[in-house]
This record gives structure tokens, sequence and C-alpha cells, in this order.
């Protein structure tokens, strides 16, 4: 086979010099075959399987040259593998590495022997190509022509690769330029929102500080940042802790902790979240005013902004939220922890306290009052101690303004918010509010019990709401609180046995709250005067704070 095979080759390259092919070029062959004179310095034999050494003198050589044919017979497995560990090494130089085309080489077609000419194509084949091609082989002629036909060949498939590395170039450059003018936009529309944009309509979100790192904050003024706690709409709310791992304390002296609302401005794309980011400050700022500041009210301590981040750093309020604390009531066993009615009290106190305040004082509405919005402190043997939280959706609302966003959470939400163009926010913060209370005396999702249709529940008492703008969702709660008594009705039929004692004083409340009618329901003045018929409760169960001065 092997002087077939040699017979083959000198009648392939006879009459031919390397420079027919391409000026500079060099041959591998994966079998001792001897070229003719003329391509005795361009030709080098290397098979792998019997050892020979890698040409190393001429390795600098190869990232110079203009192509590197390898005569190699495809049906001979031992020659396939020396031509791949030569691909390999000539790949290896990277982008200087110059186009590598298989030529086939087994005997003569005339030579009498059956399948003396395999072809590459073949599909038994595709396997050894697709493996050649993937490693680095650039191309292969297909047959096994001979004479300047195979010159011609050759120079066809370098001219074919050279228009392809050009196409491919020409395509890469763009998208690079494509690419640097993207990031150019990116950057000036960066500059006009957070600079431009920031100072004119978003003046309470402070200059980046150039002394804070770019990308997630592992430290922020003298605070770990530690585990997620809560997620925000654009971000993550984390604890702050101090390096030894306690928590620090609040304004307030209250072991409360600190978290971080981390807002992520990746997520900002527009004057619109920015608009929105800029609300919720402002709220924040004017509720931590002294003027304003409130023991029921999560307190703003300070802003950061990095050129990835805004960093919010606030009061935690408490490690659980009310919702939280109302399964924790409803547990069996031991993970049960009751929730006596003296404490039930301070909750219903302590949240008619912190809504009416923001509505008489600052003239804020919430917009999203619910079991979770309200973080709760209660440890045995200290005061229950309520803060309202999470003001995203938070927005100054002077007397006779309205609210248009479709925002609140069902079944909370006021059916009005879902119903009309333009809405009370106040008026739809006690609707909410009244709903809270009920979940409170009558145990969490107790409203899905009696709208089943309305919500469907998850495992552990999640919730999966059904979107707030859906118009049948604020016909359903109309409908089901036409009976301006129902709350009322509802109470006295479901409320838990502990708190049946609060009934008388808890009714007419919660009928003045949840009552459909926007222009008929209380207002925060005759929400908190409902108070005095409430039990009267000791300084010690009410869980009053004092604001240090």
């Amino acid at each position: 086979m092997s002087e077939l095979a040699q017979q083959w080759l000198t009648r392939r390259l006879a009459g031919l010099e390397p420079s027919d092919f391409v000026d500079g070029i060099l041959f591998f062959c994966t079998a001792a075959l001897v070229p003719p004179p003329s391509f005795q310095q361009a030709w080098i034999v290397y098979q792998d399987h019997l050892g020979s050494p890698w040409p190393l003198e001429r390795a600098e050589e190869m990232s110079q040259l203009p192509a590197i044919p390898i005569f190699c017979d495809p049906s001979d497995d031992a020659q396939v593998a020396s031509m791949s560990r030569i691909v390999q090494a000539i790949d290896g130089n990277g982008q200087e590495a110059p186009p590598i085309i298989w030529v086939p080489h087994t005997v003569p077609p005339d030579a009498g022997q059956p399948s003396t000419q395999v072809d590459p194509m073949d599909p038994r084949l595709g396997g050894v190509i697709g493996n050649l091609l993937h490693i680095g082989l650039d191309g292969l002629v297909p047959g096994e022509p001979e004479g300047h036909m195979l010159a011609l060949v050759v120079r066809a498939r370098l001219r074919k690769l050279a228009t392809v590395s050009r196409t491919l170039n020409d395509v890469v450059n763009e998208r690079r330029s494509r690419a640097r003018y993207v990031d150019q936009l990116r950057e000036c529309m960066n500059c006009t929102l957070w600079q431009y944009s920031r100072s004119r309509l978003a003046p309470c979100i402070p200059p980046i500080d150039p002394a804070l790192p770019s990308g997630e904050l592992r430290r922020i003024d003298g605070f770990d940042v530690g585990a997620q706690v809560g997620q925000s709409l654009f971000g993550r709310v984390c604890r702050l802790q101090l390096p030894d791992g306690n928590a620090e304390q609040n304004g307030a002296g209250q072991h409360d902790g600190l978290v971080a609302k981390v807002l992520d401005k990746s997520k900002v794309v527009g004057l619109h979240e920015l608009k929105f980011i800029r609300r919720q400050l402002d709220v924040l700022q004017l509720l931590s005013k002294s003027e304003w500041a409130h023991p029921n009210l999560i307190q703003l301590q300070q802003i950061y902004h990095t050129s990835t981040h805004i960093i919010v750093r606030m009061d935690l309020g408490g490690r659980e939220n009310l919702h939280q604390r109302l399964l924790a009531r409803q547990a069996e066993g031991d993970d049960e922890r009751p929730l006596p009615e003296h404490r039930c009290l301070a909750v219903v106190e302590q949240a008619i306290n912190a809504l009416a305040h923001i509505h008489l004082g600052p003239e804020v509405c919430h917009r999203d009052v619910k079991t979770e919005n309200f973080a709760i402190r209660d440890a045995d043997g200290e005061p229950l101690v309520l803060k309202l939280a999470d003001f995203e959706w938070a927005i100054a609302q002077p007397k006779s303004s309205l609210c248009r966003s479709k925002c609140g959470t069902v079944p909370f939400v006021a059916p009005e918010v879902v119903l009309q163009r333009e809405w009370d926010g106040m008026a739809s913060d006690v609707r909410s509010l009244g709903i809270v209370l009920l979940e409170l005396l009558c145990g969490t999702n107790f409203l899905e019990r009696h709208l089943s249709s309305l919500l469907a529940r998850g495992p552990r008492g999640r919730r999966f709401w059904r979107r707030v703008d859906d118009p049948s969702i604020g016909q359903m709660l109309r409908h089901a609180f036409q009976n301006p008594s129902l709350p009322s009705v509802l109470l006295q039929a479901e409320c838990r046995p502990e708190l049946q004692s609060l009934v008388p004083a808890a009714s007419a409340l919660v009928d003045g709250m949840v009552e459909v009618q926007p222009r008929l329901r209380w207002d925060a003045t005759k929400m908190r005067d409902g108070l005095e018929a409430f039990p009267r409760l000791s300084a010690q169960q009410r869980g009053d704070l004092v604001l240090e001065e």
C-alpha cells in the first residue's frame, strides 16, 4: 500500500512547484512519503503514532506561512490521529495560525484496488471531519485531484477562506463599532439620567460618591451588608450588621437593626422610573424629619449613590412582618406563638395611629397597606412595637388631589383603585387597613375563605394575587361588600375565640373603614376616634416608644 501511495504522490505533484499552490507554502504528510525534489524544502513528514518529534525549529516560521496543506489518508486511523495533532499544534498559534487544508491521499484510482479513493465528504466520516473542524481545520479538498487541478483546487480553497476571513473580519469590526456606539450611547444616557435629570427631577438622590465602589457592596459606612430579607421593585433589601455580627441600634435606642434597600440602577431605564424612586425617597425623607417622625413609622437613615446602585439605609423595624406573625399565631404544635388580646389591641392602636399620622400630618398616602408592610417586634418581656414600612408606592397627596396609578395588593386594595381612573389615596388606605384589622381579628387569609374564586392559596400561606388592574377584581370586591354591615357580620362570625371581647368595639370600626363607597368611608380622624371604644391599655401593654430629642 505504501508503494502505491508513493507512486500516487509522485503522479499528483508531477510538473508542479510549491509556488504553483502559493508562495511560501509548507506541506505536512502523515505517511513516510517522499515528494519530488522541488518540494523537499517545503515538506515535513510527521507521524505522531511512530513518535515523530515536532519540528520546533520551524514553529516560529509556521505563524508566518500563507497556508499548510496536510496529505493524509482518511482511511488510516493512525494517520488521522497524527493529522489531529498537527492541527491542534498549528491552531495553538491563535489568530496567527495559517489556514490548514486537508488533502486526502490514498492510492491511484487505477490501482485496481476497491475503494482506493476515500471521499472525506462520506457521511461515515462525518464525526472525524467534525472533530477536525472543531479543533482548527479550515478546509478540505474533495476527492484526490492531481497535477495542476490539485494546485488550482488548493488555491481556490485558500481564496475562499481569505474571502470568508475578510467577511468575518468586516462583520466583527462592524459589530465592534456598533458595540462601541452602544456603549457611548449608554454612557450618554447614563450621564443624562443620573447627572442632569437627577439634579433637576430627583434632587433627593445625592450625586455619585466616587469613594464608593461599583457593583454589589459588601460593606458600607462601617456596616457589613448581610443576608437578603426582602425584595423591592428595583432591587433587594438586606440586613446591615456591625463587623462583630451584632445588629446596630436605631435612633430610638432599640435593637431593631438596620437594613439597606439596594436599588439596581440598570433597571432604571427612563424618567418614569427615576420619578418613581424620587417619590418614595421624598416621602421617606419627609417622614424622617423631626416634625413628622413617628414611633410607628420606619425611619430613613442615609442615602448613598454609587455608579451602579442607590443604597437606602433605614430601620428594620422588626425581624418579621405582621403577616408572618399572624401565620405563627395560627401554627400548630411547638411552632404556635399566641398573640394575646392586649397585644392585638396594641397592633390595632399602633396601626391606626401610624396611618392617621401620615394622613393628617404630612398628608402622605401609602397606597399599599397590607399585613406584609407592617414590621413588628414582638419579643417576650418587651412591649410590642409595630411600624408601617415599604413606602415604594407612597406619595404626598394634598387635600382635594387624586391618584391615578393602579397599585396595591388584592384583597387589601380598594375597589375604586381598580375600577376608577382617579381615586382618593387616603380613602383607599383606610379601606386597606380595615382589611388588615379583619385579618388580625379573624385570621390571615380570612377574606379568601369568603371570596374563594378571587384568590388562590399557595403553600405556607403565601398568596398568589391576580392583577390589580383586572376589572373583574374590582367588581368582585365591590359586589362582595355591597352590604355596609357585612364586615361586622363577618367579624362576629369569624373572630378568634380569644378576641371575642373586642367584637363590640371593632364592629363599627371595620364597617366604617371597609365601606365600599369612598365618600361614605371613614377618614383618618374618624378612624382614630374609633379607638376610643376599645379597652384602654397601660403604657407597657401599648408598647409606646419615645423618640429621642
